[in-house]
């Protein structure tokens, strides 16, 4: 009976020493393995899913000239005006190259969109000579689209727009790809 009891102490000590070992080693070891998630295509536009992302704006005092007709010959009023240009890219359309031998992903960017929005306020828009007769619509209209001239003409901007982009996609992938040894690389 007294070998029963000294056999099932033993038992006891040596089930103890295992959990013990149990709980001290393997499960912190299995708790902290990184758990590898598979870099795709489709994985990753969906970490840079913001639908509309406005890369950089850029305040614009113009002056536009409003014709009498469709040739552009004749001056009706020169238009002075204040625009606010947005660089707009659509994250969903951004595609990703992924080399998985050099364990680098290359981003992929659509377009960059300009869009003009003309500031309507007391000071703008200013007609010369102060007395024109224009419609409000084709104010904006003519606004509108002097804006998008010079802005399609400044390479700061677009300059700017990518830069901002560009970190955005780094920052909002770097948790994924770095995590699997992945590197981002650019054109």
């Amino acid at each position: 009976m007294e070998k029963i009891k000294m056999f099932k102490s033993i038992i006891k000590v040596l089930l103890i020493i295992v959990l013990i070992i149990l709980v001290v080693i393997v499960l912190p070891t299995r708790l902290n393995k990184k758990k590898q998630t598979m870099i795709t295509s489709s994985t990753l536009t969906k970490m840079v899913d913001i639908s509309e992302l406005s890369s950089a704006k850029f305040t614009y005092n113009g002056i536009a000239e409003a014709y009498t007709d469709e040739n552009e010959n004749k001056i009706k009023c020169r238009i002075r005006y204040d625009a606010v240009v947005e660089a707009n890219i659509n994250m969903n359309e951004i595609q990703f190259d992924i080399d998985k031998k050099k364990k680098t992903v290359k981003p992929i960017l659509p377009e960059i969109k300009l869009t003009p929005n003309v500031i309507t306020s007391a000071d703008s828009p200013s007609f010369i000579p102060e007395d024109a007769s224009i419609e409000l619509k084709e104010v904006l209209t003519v606004c509108e689209k002097d804006a998008q001239e010079e802005a399609e003409k400044s390479t700061e901007l677009m300059d700017v727009a990518k830069g901002n982009l560009r970190n955005t996609i780094e920052a909002l992938l770097f948790p994924i790809v770095e995590s699997n040894g992945y590197k981002i690389i650019w054109e």
